[in-house]
């Protein structure tokens, strides 16, 4: 069973790293749209440094995998634009006291609209964000979102904020860099060692 796991997070490690080439080669220089609303250092180690950043940990990959192939799934049979999240980011959408922990994901939306519009010439009529339960044996549950035609102004102005405070390297604070405290972990952010552990040093290897 090890060589197995072994085998497998291989595999996940070279399927990671050709979609990186895929998405990312001869432009490094630019912002990525997938994490707009995210940490500001970010943004700066991957566009203007240009920093390699270091591949997922095992459990992260396998859990962006399965993002990565559902969302195929669901792309190819509504053309949409989707996210997977589990149990408890669910809660916090949908759940009796929810709140809004997703205005990453319509900040991301709203780049995608405005690069939709001017690419071809239209206007959006509305968008939405549709999410698809997971870690949970009942798992079947989808639920749409909808999210507001301002947010690709907010997407406007949010990375004319980036551009501007990305002229030299932002000051750790929280909110900005980063937004949120969980993106200070050697297993989501590429660039922590890099940082030198953000927020939380302590979990420097």
């Amino acid at each position: 069973m090890l060589n197995m796991n072994n085998n497998y997070y291989k595999y996940l490690k070279e399927i990671n790293k050709r979609k990186v080439a895929d998405r990312y080669k001869g432009k490094e220089h630019y912002f990525h749209a997938s994490s707009a609303g995210l940490c500001l250092r970010k943004h700066y180690f991957g566009a203007i440094e240009q920093v390699e950043p270091v591949p997922p940990e095992n459990i992260s990959l396998s859990r962006l995998r399965l993002g990565d192939l559902v969302h195929e799934d669901i792309q190819e049979s509504l053309k949409d634009f989707i996210k997977t999240v589990g149990g408890y980011k669910w809660k916090m959408i949908f759940g009796r006291n929810a709140s809004d922990s997703v205005e990453n994901y319509k900040l991301q939306l709203g780049t995608y609209g405005l690069g939709v519009e001017r690419k071809h010439n239209i206007k959006l009529k509305e968008m939405s964000l549709l999410f698809y339960k997971l870690g949970d044996p009942k798992a079947t549950d989808m639920r749409e979102l909808n999210v507001p035609l301002y947010y690709m102004k907010k997407a406007e102005k949010y990375w004319k904020h980036v551009n501007e405070k990305t002229k030299s390297l932002p000051e750790i604070e929280l909110g900005e860099a980063p937004a949120e405290g969980w993106e200070c972990n050697p297993a989501w952010c590429g660039y922590f060692a890099h940082c030198g552990g953000g927020l939380k040093p302590e979990l420097l290897k």
